[in-house]
């Protein structure tokens, strides 16, 4: 199981009907206290003694492959590259996204690891790989290194969508839908692994063009994404 813990409470429904969401302060608030437990995690180390971050590589491990990993298997183990790590011990991707990057692809492995071994794990792009791009674009977009400047785009479709459905794990649904927009975008253009870096380009400036848009929720949000295919 996921070790990031959400303490969110459900808002009664009728009390979004009272002002617009833009200038309430308690969904500014409540959707900062959500992205200030990705900043941890994204400052946070990868520590080969904490269990909670071993469990979500033998998590990851065990949805993809249906089988076990032993913790002393973690970091010399060929499988990871199947997933698209660049070798035996996936801890060296982490880089700059630290326990940040795992714990976003433990989520998707454990909510969606049947799209991820029959549709993903079958491209020419390396799965792991794409996702930390994703990952990292992400907190790029979202400045979590500057909390001053966290008033963008993104930030304010992350307030609207907890505005009008509640939604829990943002930054991890936010991914699935991006992650899902990116396959698509790979699949259109029957893109090969060289091609990699000119799909994420194009990638990058799409989902900036449809921001400016400033979509209502992740519904409309999606929902533009697929029409700019």
């Amino acid at each position: 199981m996921s070790f990031l813990l959400h303490n969110q409470t459900a808002t009664n429904n009728n009390s979004k009907k009272l002002y617009p969401y833009n200038n309430d302060q308690h969904i500014e608030e409540k959707v900062k206290k959500e992205l200030n437990f990705y900043q941890n995690y994204l400052q946070t180390k990868f520590d080969e003694k904490n269990q909670d971050h071993v469990n979500l590589f033998l998590s990851i491990y065990k949805n993809i492959f249906n089988k076990s990993l032993n913790h002393s298997e973690i970091y010399n183990c060929k499988d990871w590259t199947n997933i698209g790590f660049q070798n035996k011990n996936p801890i060296t991707d982490l880089r700059s996204l630290n326990v940040l990057g795992i714990y976003i692809i433990e989520y998707h492995c454990q909510h969606y690891n049947t799209k991820i071994k029959l549709n993903f794990m079958k491209r020419s792009y390396p799965y792991a790989c794409a996702a930390f791009s994703v990952i990292f674009f992400i907190v790029k977009e979202l400045n979590f290194t500057n909390n001053s400047k966290n008033n963008n785009k993104l930030f304010n479709l992350l307030k609207k969508e907890y505005f009008h459905n509640h939604t829990n794990f943002l930054l991890e649904e936010l991914f699935i839908i991006l992650f899902n927009y990116f396959d698509s975008l790979w699949l259109k253009h029957n893109a090969t692994y060289m091609e990699f870096n000119n799909i994420f380009e194009i990638f990058t400036k799409q989902v900036n063009l449809i921001l400016e848009k400033e979509p209502a929720n992740f519904s409309v949000f999606k929902y533009l994404l697929s029409d700019w295919l």
